[in-house]
């Protein structure tokens, strides 16, 4: 089982059932997580797409994706 949960409000982002789950799948729930919660922080926060975009390189770039 793969659950996201955003640290900052305390929801849960997705949560995904499989007998096994590979690096793809996660990565495919990652972004489709992103996808939705984008669209929604973007009604919000004008800056928002170009925040999470700098945080998801720095971490892709720590994690050598």
């Amino acid at each position: 089982m793969l659950t996201m949960i955003d640290e900052f409000s305390r929801t849960c982002l997705d949560i995904h059932c499989a007998r096994h789950i590979n690096a793809d799948e996660v990565i495919t729930q990652l972004v489709n997580a992103m996808i939705v919660h984008v669209i929604y922080a973007m009604t919000y926060d004008a800056n928002a797409l170009s925040t999470i975009g700098a945080n998801l390189q720095q971490f892709t770039d720590h994690q050598r994706v």
